[in-house]
């Protein structure tokens, strides 16, 4: 049976996006409806806004547990790229490769940022490459 690890980050970001616009649609009921609602009524519908306020939450609780999840392999590889880019740029003498590596390094604070595993894979593999020694043309 399924459970809530199975759901990727994106399935986990729309099912609480479900729940957010259902507990905000019993809200706007509630107060457009204020008026002829009775106590019951307001406090019926208020716990059906809160039940559906909380399964928003655990959805975006899993969410991030399963983006960390997928993220964590990728941690030890990114300080160890991290530590390298730093020292390169304390001793590298050729502006182009500095920038190189600067800019690669901007990307991977992009992608980190945006908590795609994906991209930060991408964004890792890129501050790699920005090391590598210019290859040589062989044109002639």
């Amino acid at each position: 049976m399924p459970t809530l690890n199975d759901l990727t980050p994106e399935q986990a970001h729309d099912l609480a996006e479900i729940f957010h616009n259902f507990a905000n649609a019993v809200a706007q009921y509630r107060i457009a409806n204020a008026m002829t609602l009775t106590n019951e009524e307001q406090f019926r519908l208020g716990n059906l806004q809160s039940q559906f306020l909380n399964f928003m939450n655990t959805f975006i609780v899993a969410g991030l547990q399963n983006a960390q999840n997928q993220l964590a392999p990728v941690l030890g590889s990114l300080a160890t790229q991290t530590k390298k880019a730093q020292k390169a740029l304390r001793n590298i003498q050729n502006f182009e490769k500095a920038l190189q590596i600067a800019t690669a390094a901007a990307v991977l604070g992009a992608s980190i940022y945006s908590m795609d595993p994906a991209a930060i894979k991408t964004g890792i593999q890129g501050l790699i490459e920005a090391f590598a020694p210019p290859s040589k043309d062989t044109r002639k």
